[in-house]
Order: C-alpha cells, then sequence, then structure tokens
C-alpha cells in the first residue's frame, strides 16, 4: 500500500480547497505555519472575520502557545504593511506589501481588535461549546439516565457495525470500557 505524499506546506501559495490539516513532528513548524496562514487569510479576504476561524489543538498549553503566536504574527504582519516595507526574512509580508497593503493591513487590525472573538482552543473545548450551543449536556453536565442511553446507543451501535464485518463483541464489555474511557478521557 503507498503512502499518499503531501506537497510542502507553501504560505506564500497555499494550495487549500476545504480547510487545512497541518500534520507533522515536533518542531518543524506547525505553530508558525498555522499563525502565517490565519494571518494571511485574513489579510487578504475582507469578508473573513477572526471570529470565523476555527483553529483546534490538543492540549490547552498547545492552544494557548497557538493563540499568542497568531496574535503576535498579526501584529507583526500588520505593523510591516503599514510601513509598507517587509523585514528581510518574512516571506509572507514581502509577498503581501503592495498596492492593496494599506486595506490588508486595516484587515489585520479589526482582527487585533476583534481577536477575543476568535475560536482557538482545544479539541475538547470546541466541542463543549458546540454541545452548549445545541443545549445539549456534556459528559458529567447531563442527568445520568442521558448518559446511559447515550453509552447503550453507542454501545449498541458498534456492536451492530462490528457484527456485520464478522466481529463479534460482548456488549456488558465494551460498556464497561466506555464507561473508563469517559470517566478519564
Amino acid at each position: 500500500m503507498s503512502q499518499q505524499v503531501y506537497p510542502d506546506f507553501d504560505i506564500v501559495d497555499p494550495q487549500v480547497v476545504n480547510g487545512t490539516v497541518i500534520e507533522a513532528s515536533a518542531g518543524t513548524g506547525k505553530t508558525f505555519s498555522v499563525a502565517a496562514f490565519v494571518a494571511r487569510t485574513i489579510a487578504l479576504n475582507d469578508d473573513i472575520r477572526i471570529g470565523n476561524i476555527l483553529v483546534t489543538t490538543f492540549t490547552r498549553n498547545a492552544a494557548a502557545e497557538l493563540r499568542d503566536r497568531i496574535r503576535r504574527r498579526l501584529v507583526t504582519l500588520e505593523r510591516q504593511l503599514r510601513a509598507g516595507a517587509a523585514d528581510a526574512d518574512d516571506h509572507l509580508a514581502a509577498d503581501l506589501v503592495g498596492a492593496d497593503a494599506a486595506a490588508r493591513a486595516a484587515r489585520l487590525s479589526r482582527a487585533l481588535r476583534e481577536f477575543d472573538t476568535a475560536t482557538i482552543s482545544t479539541i475538547h473545548s470546541v466541542c463543549a461549546r458546540i454541545l452548549a450551543m445545541a443545549r445539549l449536556p456534556a459528559v458529567g453536565d447531563g442527568d445520568e439516565s442521558d448518559l446511559d442511553r447515550i453509552i447503550s446507543e453507542v454501545v449498541n451501535d458498534a456492536v451492530i457495525s462490528e457484527a456485520i464485518r464478522g466481529n463479534f463483541y460482548d456488549p456488558s464489555r465494551l460498556r464497561t470500557v466506555v464507561e473508563a474511557r469517559l470517566g478519564s478521557p
């Protein structure tokens, strides 16, 4: 089985069809790339506000780092565009400085003023927010009968879908595993 090879991410000309997933080892520039991509997207699109962008990660520390790096990237890019000159090592700013630099800087300035509306957080936090908006109980926030019903449905669905594939599981053991995972996500 051959492994899918993706082109290197190019911030000056990102090939994005419907969203972007950045997956790489530690220290490879994921946070740098995400911050640059958010700044570029806002600078180039008058109809996209910082509150329309969703950035998720796994841990609270990573989410805090992303918030800080995105904010700093917005500040440095906005400063360079206002000055009409890019720092020598900033390829993104060099690409964006030009005829529309003032409008792009204004969009970045607006994003900085509205930065508190940005959703840059953990996957768990985003899911909890979606459940709250839908007025659904999060695990541990609803009553036990709702939780019990949901676990039963999940176990039943899993047992049926696996049985179709020829795999048979004891529903009570599977339920125990699900309950243990919910107790320690």
